[in-house]
């Protein structure tokens, strides 16, 4: 199958809408070149507006939270959080969390040690 983007779809559409639009006026047997010279001006701006809005889609932010209270480490370890992820990493009453990682693409993700070590542990989420 063939993929395209967005954006190139939406303008596809909005060309072959135009097509159906004049073979509809060419089957009325009366032929405006000013109606279809209107038509087409309106279906490039329409084209246009479409494409633009596929194109300027919010932009989804990843929220990390990462949290060590008092006699607790998080040490050696990385973050990568893409495409709205939300990620939580905390270490309470002396937890450790030593040289693991979280990778998270759209994806949420929590991970906690509470007077516990979570060691060489890498998370890979969405």
């Amino acid at each position: 199958m063939l993929r395209v983007s967005p954006g190139l779809n939406a303008v596809l559409s909005t060309v072959v809408s135009v097509g159906v639009g004049a073979l509809t006026n060419l089957a009325t047997d009366n032929w405006s070149w000013s109606v279809g010279i209107g038509l087409a001006f309106l279906a490039g701006i329409a084209a246009l507006l479409t494409w633009t809005n596929t194109r300027t889609a919010p932009i989804r932010r990843a929220r990390i939270r990462q949290v060590a209270t008092s006699g607790s480490e998080i040490s050696g370890g990385h973050i990568s959080a893409t495409e709205g992820a939300k990620v939580t990493e905390a270490a309470h009453d002396h937890g450790r969390i030593e040289g693991s990682s979280i990778e998270a693409r759209g994806a949420e993700v929590e991970r906690e040690a509470r007077q516990a070590t979570i060691r060489n542990n890498d998370i890979h989420g969405g």
